[in-house]
């Protein structure tokens, strides 16, 4: 099914699916000229202030920033 729906994409479609291994790995703009995107996920991570404790670990399903996909505009 997922191979099917990678076979069915068109360039400026939502939701593409950009590795067939990752699925839930999506395009990151960087804003340079040499390489402009970058592939995969973002997390936030959230540490005590006085020790090394990490208090929060969250995983963004897409970009915590923009709604959409970049590489679809």
């Amino acid at each position: 099914m997922l191979y099917e729906r990678v076979l069915k994409q068109q360039p400026k479609d939502a939701n593409k699916i950009y590795s067939l291994h990752e699925p839930q790995v999506y395009c990151i703009a960087k804003g340079k000229d040499h390489k402009q995107y970058k592939y995969g996920s973002k997390a936030s991570i959230i540490g005590a202030a006085k020790s090394n404790l990490i208090v929060s670990v969250v995983s963004h399903d897409q970009q915590p920033y923009t709604t959409g996909n970049i590489a679809s505009r």
